[in-house]
């Protein structure tokens, strides 16, 4: 009992010593007591062990850029909005993440590429580090302090978070944008280009496909190359007035372009190229560049301002649906194959200014009906018009002094081609195969015509009228040149010094040469006019195709004692049976040791039949032959000249009525152009069958022509 009443008091004393310690300054407890005390505390704040766990909480935020919590992954938080600095290359950058999608980026000088967030996703300073894979990024914000935009900045081809990036602001403080700044970035769709922007770089936005529309600011000066090529998702595009320099390929290939209207300073080459759907261009740059236009099969209207000094070469090659074309005023230069292949191009207006046409600028425009060629075209190129089928009409201008080779070359339709009159030289193929063409005419200036096959091929071609220019020399060789056997008239300028025309065929002024004979006559005989001594070699050319000239029989004056040149003058002739020579056979025979050697063969081996004048009844000088001599003397007597040596009046009394009159004259007529009244060494009164008896009027037309004159 008094152990029980001992323990009870000691637990009274000891809890009054536990109470009288809680309000006074703490003391070192007894051993025992404070593991006792430690107990009971841990008892009564267990539940206060999480209080660590509460500041474990919000530790990280004060290092984590964000503020909305997304899903942890491998123990790490993500965000989707949220503020933060990320460094590239040293460069310390600021940004911004709004819960719509908007990315700001701060930062001054140059915004330099885009970390990739596969490779720094999990580095602090990373632009990604903390931003959840799932954000949706639609914007980028560029902001003021930027002067640039760097080389490559968002070329990251399908990382998570840039590719979903569909627009971009840039402020006016950007003046450049990079080398394949935007490149490859395929949802891009809208760029807000400022007030400011200088130049944008070679391949800024190439394969930007779904950028649909771009607004280029009157700032820019320089658009490099393939700037925007391959945008196919671009409808519309129009280039400032201030923009220096187009680059090459600027918009090749944007697939989807409709309309473009470009006022800028010169252009690169392939501007526009492979633009399939492109229907309409408004030009006003220094040039219209090289293959601008190639390949645009769409494309239907072309007008070109007063500032287009050149239209380059290729720059409209292979525009299948162009039908309407203005070139400005001010165009110098029409490149080579310019508007090759246009094939619904019916018209082209060349203005007065243009200076050159290079070679092949319309060739194959199957269209095109009618081209007046100015005055100021001081060159015309080769293959220009080739293969344009309806061609119909063409002028060229005064300045033209050359057409080069096959220039018409198959223009089947081409009905008339006037020739302006500072033109010197026509090369080979020029009018090749024009096989409507009824008539040629060479103007005075011409001095050359440069062959072969210069009109081969032009089956209506009937009519030839040479200039005065052209010389006997160069008409010589003008059979070969031309290449044509459906010539029926060759005329020759009367002002021409050396060439005339007698009956349509070419001689020499003198008279004594026959140059050129027409092969598409019909004749079956020809009578060389009196007073000629030599036939150019070439005279009967027929291009060596095998062509079937008709001639069967050519009467040869009694003066004829050469040829010009070497060869046979009759190798083309094949139906070729009988010469008449109007003169006895001892005279020919002579000859045949000189000058008509070239017939020696045919002669001795009775390849030809071979006819002599062995009696000359209208003899008037006593020669053996009634030729131009004897014309000549009675054309002196009816005239009364008496000084000459002439034969007594009887002998020129052909009708023996006592007087020399127009009835002598008529019988002379008759003996020259029949031969009527010779007898001919192979028993024939009638001479070659040429004419028919002509009628008295025609008798005295032929001894009152131009030939007559005293």
């Amino acid at each position: 009992m008094r152990r029980l009443l001992w323990f009870l008091a000691a637990i009274a004393l000891l809890c009054l010593l536990m109470s009288m310690g809680a309000l006074a300054s703490p003391e070192p407890a007894a051993p025992d007591a404070a593991e006792a005390v430690e107990s009971t505390a841990e008892e009564e704040t267990e539940p206060a062990e999480e209080a660590p766990e509460s500041e474990a909480e919000t530790e990280p935020a004060e290092e984590a850029p964000g503020t909305e919590e997304g899903p942890a992954v491998d123990g790490t938080v993500y965000y989707t909005s949220g503020t933060g600095v990320y460094t590239v290359d040293d460069c310390e950058y600021t940004w911004t993440l709004t819960e719509d999608g908007v990315l700001t980026i701060g930062g001054t000088g140059e915004l330099k590429k885009l970390p990739h967030d596969y490779d720094f996703s999990y580095i602090e300073d990373d632009l990604w580090y903390g931003i959840d894979y799932d954000a949706e990024i639609k914007t980028l914000v560029v902001g003021p302090g930027f002067t640039s935009l760097g080389k490559d900045m968002m070329d990251f081809g399908h990382v998570d978070h840039v590719d979903k990036i569909q627009t971009v602001r840039l402020p006016g403080s950007v003046e450049t944008i990079g080398d394949g700044a935007f490149q490859n970035h395929l949802n891009l769709k809208k760029v807000y280009l400022p007030y400011g922007l200088k130049t944008i770089r070679e391949n800024a936005f190439y394969e930007c496909s779904g950028l649909t529309e771009i607004e280029i600011p009157a700032t820019v000066e320089t658009i490099e190359e393939e700037a925007f090529r391959g945008c196919t998702s671009l409808t519309e595009v129009t280039v400032p007035y201030t923009v220096e320099s187009l680059g090459d390929w600027a918009f090749a290939g944007c697939t989807g372009l409709r309309a473009v209207t470009a006022d800028c300073g010169s252009t690169g080459k392939n501007v526009f190229s492979g633009c399939i759907m492109l229907e309409d261009a408004s030009l006003n740059c220094g040039n219209v560049g090289v293959g601008m236009f190639n390949g645009c099969k769409k494309l239907e209207k072309a007008v070109m301002g007063d500032n287009v000094k050149s239209i380059d070469t290729d720059a409209f090659n292979g525009c299948i649906s162009l039908e309407d074309v203005s070139i400005g005023k001010n165009v110098e230069i029409i490149g080579g194959r310019a508007f090759k292949e246009c094939v619904i191009l019916r018209e082209i207006d060349v203005p007065e200014g243009v200076t050159s046409i290079w070679g092949n600028a319309f060739e194959g425009c199957t269209e095109l009906a009618s081209v007046i060629v100015p005055d100021s075209v001081t060159g015309l190129g080769s293959e220009v018009f080739k293969d344009c089928p309806a061609l119909k009409t063409v002028v060229i201008g005064d300045g033209v002094p050359v057409l080069w080779e096959s220039v018409f070359w198959n223009c089947t339709a081409l009905e008339s081609v006037t020739l302006g009159s500072g033109l010197k030289e026509i090369h080979k193929f020029a009018f090749y195969n024009c096989s409507t063409l009824p008539e040629l005419t060479l103007p005075d200036s011409l001095i050359e015509v440069i062959g072969p096959s210069v009109a081969k091929g032009c089956e209506s071609l009937k009519t030839v009228t040479i200039g005065a220019g052209l010389s006997a020399e160069q008409c010589r060789r003008l059979p070969v040149k031309l290449e044509l056997t459906t010539l029926e008239n060759i005329y020759v300028s009367e002002d021409n010094p050396e060439l005339m025309s007698a009956d349509g065929v070419v001689y020499s002024r003198d008279g004594m040469e026959l140059i050129m004979y027409p092969m598409g006559r019909t004749d079956t005989a020809y009578m060389v006019r009196d007073g000629v001594t030599a036939i150019n070699d070439r005279a009967f050319y027929a291009m060596g195709d095998y062509y079937d000239a008709p001639l069967q029989s050519i009467t040869l004056p009694g003066t004829l004692t050469d040829r010009n040149g070497s060869s046979d003058p009759f190798y083309y002739l094949d139906q070729l049976t009988d010469i008449y020579f109007q003169g006895p056979e001892s005279v020919f025979q002579s000859r045949l040791e000189e000058g008509l050697r070239w017939l020696q063969y045919e002669y001795e081996n009775d390849k030809l039949r071979f006819h002599f004048q062995e009696t000359a009844p209208v003899d008037l000088n006593g020669d053996g032959c009634t030729d131009r001599q004897d014309r000549r003397i009675l054309a002196l007597r009816l005239a009364g000249r008496e000084d000459i040596a002439a034969p007594e009046e009887t002998a020129a009394d052909l009708n023996g009525d006592g007087a020399v009159d127009r009835l002598d004259r008529i019988k002379l007529a008759r003996a020259l152009a029949e031969g009527a009244g010779v007898v001919w060494s192979a028993g024939e009164t009638d001479g070659p069958a040429e004419t028919d008896n002509l009628t008295e009027t025609e008798e005295l037309a032929v001894l009152d022509g131009a030939s007559w004159s005293v």
